[in-house]
């Protein structure tokens, strides 16, 4: 989970030489600025914790990126599951892997 990316990368001293990308329900990632191009990103809620762990959806968070140097082109997917762990949560685990798979088609 990371609710301020920002902050994370300014208290590490890496906010120079990386960015963030913040998505919703605390999840986000981070990239190397010099190497890395953002082609793309977005966000998906995916899933919801049950009732008996409940805090909230869930999301999935994507991005594209070409590498500067080689042109190669990379899928990052971020993703925090649902409560309880490994239950896919209120509508159980293949319904959550359905979903990632229609956030990254």
């Amino acid at each position: 989970e990371c609710e301020d990316v920002g902050r994370v990368l300014r208290d590490g001293g890496l906010d120079g030489e990386f960015a963030g990308i913040v998505g919703d329900h605390a999840v986000a990632m981070a990239y190397r600025k010099g190497a890395w191009e953002v082609l793309g990103h977005g966000m998906d809620e995916v899933a919801e914790d049950r009732p008996d762990q409940w805090y909230g959806k869930r999301g999935a968070m994507w991005a594209r990126f070409r590498h500067m140097t080689t042109g190669k082109t990379v899928l990052f997917v971020n993703h925090h599951g649902p409560l309880p762990v490994g239950t896919g949560g209120k509508c159980g685990r293949h319904a959550t892997a359905w979903n990632l798979l229609k956030t990254i088609a």
